[in-house]
């Protein structure tokens, strides 16, 4: 839920924290098996920090990052930009790329655990 990395000790610290109880955890090889599942299950609105009543549902190709219906309009109004659902499977490829680095930082941490 938190869109976070953590090793397995954060992730037991993690559920400790009551503020956290509900959070869902998946593993880089749940990720690995389904990338569907980095699209959320439940709705979890975020918000617009210019526009705090806005929901952030599009995505700015032009400033790569996630912009409100408002931000259109203004700051990104000469921008090219699509609904988020519309820019995964565009985007797919890559998120499944910027993966690889972080399984390699895994196996690194698992290796140099496994030798303590």
């Amino acid at each position: 839920d938190c869109g976070k990395f953590v090793c397995e000790g954060c992730i037991t610290m993690h559920r400790k924290w009551e503020e956290f109880a509900e959070h869902e955890i998946a593993t880089l090889g749940q990720i690995e098996a389904d990338v569907s599942q980095l699209a959320p299950s439940k709705k979890v609105a975020m918000k617009c920090s210019k526009h705090p009543s806005e929901e952030l549902k599009i995505y700015c190709e032009t400033c790569n990052e996630l912009i409100c219906r408002d931000c259109t309009v203004k700051a990104h109004r000469d921008h090219q930009f699509d609904l988020v659902g519309d820019c995964f499977p565009k985007h797919r490829d890559a998120i499944v790329a910027s993966l690889q680095p972080i399984k390699q930082q895994v196996e690194i941490v698992n290796h140099a655990v496994a030798e303590v």
